[in-house]
């Protein structure tokens, strides 16, 4: 008659049940996490790239776009045609080159 339900074997029954679990912890001031947040991550540092002020969040991400890639960095300089960053030995080459020219036209 009752062949949907389970029934409960002795051994099951004695077994002790789970320990509750502890209460999640509460900071007193309730802006602690925000003011943490703030001191720890939102720090702003230098990128060894480009030398612009990045929050450590960010800075892998930063380093990504082409701000920061296209940064010009020593020994390099931009083409005043197409405006990519080419080494000052090859600006000359850069200059006469195919993918230069086609910006002219």
């Amino acid at each position: 008659m009752y062949s949907n339900y389970i029934s409960m074997s002795e051994e099951q029954k004695d077994k002790p049940k789970d320990k509750p679990k502890p209460k999640a912890y509460k900071p007193l001031d309730p802006e602690y996490f925000n003011k943490y947040y703030q001191s720890k991550l939102a720090v702003k540092e230098q990128c060894p790239i480009c030398s612009e002020l990045v929050s450590k969040q960010k800075m892998k991400k930063h380093q990504i776009t082409n701000k920061c890639i296209n940064h010009d960095t020593v020994g390099k300089s931009r083409c005043k045609i197409c405006n990519k960053s080419v080494p000052d030995i090859r600006i000359n080459q850069h200059l006469k080159s195919i993918y230069c020219t086609n910006f002219l036209i």
